[in-house]
């Protein structure tokens, strides 16, 4: 596809009637003629001082607004060819090369154009040109090699300045994330070549599963699998990394990075575990997301359902890690991190999950247990003796599976239930005690539970009328037995 930029304000019209900002042409002819008719009428119109120094200061604005994505809007640009809705905004993101340099060229099928200072100048009869109001005066530029004929577009940029250096930081920045991606349906590769050997990503949707394989130089292929959840309207997205079998994979804190709105935004993600991604209404530099817009509400709440949906049929450590968050201090109350979190937190506020209890507090814990100090080393040995010796494990009791509560585990179930932890009481009421010449378990408190002697001498006698339980000897030993070892 051929594609010529014509007006690109975001102000109002352009000043003339032009057939269309976007346009196949026929061919070089067609082209050709399109960018001399449009020069000649950006000619005139700037003509006037007012409309230079007004479209200076828009460009100026709108460039440095956009610094440091300069390479994000260019593959915004190819991604938009191929799709039907497009993700950016009016072509407003393709000022950001002015940050890199002053004469860029495209070269894209029929369709052959260069912009420069000299041009501009040309334009206006010799006068001296802002550099920011080089785009307003496209220029016909022949091909000069055949190397532009290998790809369907091309963008050459000669780097002015410490434009490089600039670049080259972007570069690492966005090469070294492979989800970048993730959200991407127009993208099947994407390949990078900067000197070294090149790096290729290839994506590929199936069945709800983005695969994403990156092969470097010669190197080994390495895959890497997405799975999306998606909300009921369509314009939110989350995405959570798996393993080959299906199994949820942690990743650093760094990973989930920013909110994303196709691209990453400078909002960070408070969820480090998930990607997130939704048709964010974004302020002008596209850099954050616009709170006062009215679609912000709606947006949040489908990342709240798509969240749910993500969690669904996992197992309870797998939900936990999903979904682990930043803690927002209430000063920031009103920020879009403090809004997710709260309206996650409401989503999958009747998911089981919630309503599990937690590792009590280190002097709630079970009487053999409780001196030791490592309160989960010690919670988590009480539970695998329970999971062994009482009748059904630990079934039918809320308490998650042994070997999963951690410390970051406990802070996400106090996040969604504030009065998780046990308390001796409640722990005394719970059927979880094995009883000696019982077979189902009983609760610690009601009748009385007591502990035998040591030495397997018989069960003492029990007055009439008296109601107590003793301890299985098989379990207590094994309670005594290693306390600290999980």
């Amino acid at each position: 596809m051929s594609v010529v930029y014509g007006w690109t304000s975001s102000k109002k019209a352009g000043p003339t009637a032009w057939e269309k900002a976007d346009r196949v042409f026929t061919d070089e002819v067609d082209a050709r003629k399109a960018v001399t008719d449009l020069f000649e009428r950006q000619r005139q119109h700037f003509s006037d001082r007012y409309h230079q120094i007004r479209e200076a200061s828009q460009q100026s604005q709108t460039a440095q607004g956009y610094a440091d994505r300069a390479i994000l809007e260019l593959l915004q640009n190819a991604i938009d060819a191929e799709r039907e809705k497009p993700i950016g905004s009016k072509g407003i993101g393709f000022r950001s090369i002015l940050n890199l340099t002053t004469a860029p060229e495209i070269h894209s099928g029929s369709l052959h154009v260069r912009w420069s200072q000299e041009i501009a100048s040309e334009a206006l009869n010799g006068a001296t040109v802002d550099p920011f109001t080089v785009l307003c005066f496209p220029a016909w530029s022949p091909v000069q090699n055949d190397h532009c004929r290998d790809y369907i577009t091309q963008i050459i940029l000669p780097l002015s300045g410490d434009a490089r250096s600039r670049l080259q930081e972007e570069w690492n920045a966005i090469t070294s994330d492979r989800s970048l991606i993730v959200f991407l349906d127009g993208v099947q590769e994407v390949r990078w070549e900067s000197g070294q050997p090149p790096r290729v990503w290839q994506r590929e949707l199936n069945a709800g599963l983005v695969s994403v394989v990156e092969t470097v130089g010669d190197g080994k292929p390495e895959l890497w699998r997405w799975r999306l959840h998606r909300s009921a309207s369509g314009l939110a997205e989350v995405a959570v990394l798996e393993n080959a079998d299906g199994t949820f994979v942690r990743t650093s804190r760094e990973a989930a990075g920013k909110l994303r709105c196709f691209f990453p935004t400078e909002d960070p993600n408070p969820f480090s575990n998930v990607l997130i991604h939704a048709a964010f209404p974004l302020a002008t530099d596209r850099k954050r997301i616009d709170l006062a817009h009215a679609d912000c509400s709606a947006r949040v709440a489908g990342v709240a359902e798509a969240i749910a949906l993500a969690i669904a049929g996992r197992r309870e450590d797998e939900i936990l890690d999903i979904l682990d968050h930043t803690e927002v201090a209430q000063a920031q109350a009103g920020r879009i991190e403090s809004l997710l979190c709260e309206a996650v937190r409401k989503a999958v506020g009747g998911h089981a999950v919630s309503q599990v209890r937690s590792c009590p507090d280190r002097l709630q814990l079970p009487y053999p247990v409780r001196e030791n100090p490592a309160r989960f080393a010690s919670w988590e040995k009480f539970k695998s003796c329970v999971s062994v010796f009482r009748r059904g494990g630990l079934g039918k009791l809320p308490l998650l599976p042994v070997g999963i509560e951690s410390e970051v585990r406990e802070k996400t179930l106090l996040w969604l239930n504030p009065k998780a932890p046990l308390t001796k009481e409640e722990l005394g009421t719970l059927l979880w005690a094995p009883v000696e010449g019982e077979t189902e378990p009983a609760p610690s408190s009601n009748p009385p539970l007591f502990e035998l002697p040591a030495d397997n001498s018989p069960l003492p006698p029990i007055p009439d009328g008296i109601r107590l339980h003793f301890l299985s000897r098989a379990f207590q030993k094994a309670l005594h037995t290693h306390p600290t070892r999980l």
